[in-house]
């Protein structure tokens, strides 16, 4: 409830939304106080009662057709069409979640390659590069993608459901500070990529070994302290490793016939354990499902640092004990 009463006061006075209602109601919607009391009703829907976003409700009910906002009840034209085959399908399509999307402008273009395919979250803390983001998807006209604003931590901790995502991505995360400790570089600051963080990842992702991380950055040493983080991550007592080393995919009609893949040439920069750090454009074998870019990919180019290290990890289904890298 209080999550619902906090998200409805947001979208009311700092998204537009009491004029995306006048709006409607001048298109035809009805009056701007019942436009506004359905949109809260389909939010408080996909809002489950431990405050999670419930995501299967969420997509559903966004391939219902506009015209279901001048309805007496959006949820129940949902519900009608979720009972078809063809919404069932797009119940079980997997979900996608990039985390730190900036502008959007890299998870709306995956989005829109995997609209047949998948659903899209885009998570970023700073609100104007999600009003930048959300605007992105209406320009786009991508029907299959959530933009949602906020910490990262806090969210994947309290408002995401435990195995519900197939795969997260991480495009340049920021890296901490260094210090230089008897010859070696270490982490001075707080940064969001931490062991703790990324045990959320892996509660998140979808259980059986489906679940998958891909992690871009053009820093080397920040690649190799979150190759040796990952590979460190364990539980219980004997030690098993949260994530697991995943092999690059092959593109889908993309194999040359000799069992390769015609995938960009893949070096390995460095390895720790069974888990490695690649050297290579990111692409089809790590789960991108187009090639794009986003702002600061760009500016990196630019400035000449065509170098891109890539992390591409599984959630453990035969968790092994760990060993020393």
């Amino acid at each position: 409830k209080q999550i619902f009463q906090i998200l409805s006061t947001f979208l009311s006075h700092n998204f537009g939304v009491r004029k995306l209602a006048a709006r409607v109601g001048e298109l035809g919607g009805g009056r701007k106080a019942d436009v506004i009391k359905r949109m809260k009703r389909t939010l408080r829907n996909n809002i489950d009662e431990e405050g999670r976003l419930a995501l299967k409700r969420i997509f559903s009910s966004s391939k219902v057709s506009a015209s279901s906002m001048s309805s007496s009840s959006s949820c129940s034209s949902s519900s009608a069409a979720s009972s078809s085959p063809v919404a069932r399908s797009q119940q079980n399509r997997p979900i996608k979640l990039e985390i730190g999307a900036g502008d959007g402008e890299w998870a709306v273009e995956q989005a829109l390659a995997d609209s047949k395919d998948a659903y899209w979250m885009a998570l970023e803390l700073r609100f104007d590069r999600v009003y930048k983001a959300f605007m992105h998807t209406l320009l786009n006209r991508a029907r299959n993608i959530a933009i949602i604003g906020g910490d990262a931590r806090a969210i994947l901790r309290r408002n995401l459901p435990t195995n519900s995502v197939r795969h997260v991505f991480v495009n340049h995360p920021e890296p901490p500070q260094q210090r230089q400790s008897h010859g070696e570089l270490k982490s001075q600051a707080q940064h969001l990529l931490t062991a703790s963080f990324l045990r959320q990842v892996h509660n998140i992702l979808e259980e059986g070994g489906k679940g998958k991380m891909t992690i871009v950055t053009d820093n080397l040493w920040y690649g190799r302290m979150l190759l040796h983080t990952i590979s460190q991550l364990t539980r219980g007592r004997r030690k098993r490793h949260l994530f697991a080393q995943s092999e690059p995919l092959a593109a889908e009609g993309n194999n040359r016939g000799d069992g390769e893949s015609n995938r960009p040439p893949l070096k390995e920069q460095e390895r720790a354990g069974d888990f490695i750090l690649w050297l290579g454009t990111p692409g089809p074998w790590c789960g991108h499902s187009v090639a794009a870019s986003s702002y600061f990919d760009r500016v990196w180019t630019r400035d000449g640092n065509p170098n891109r290290y890539v992390l591409f990890v599984s959630r453990s289904n035969h968790q092994r004990t760990a060993t020393s890298s």
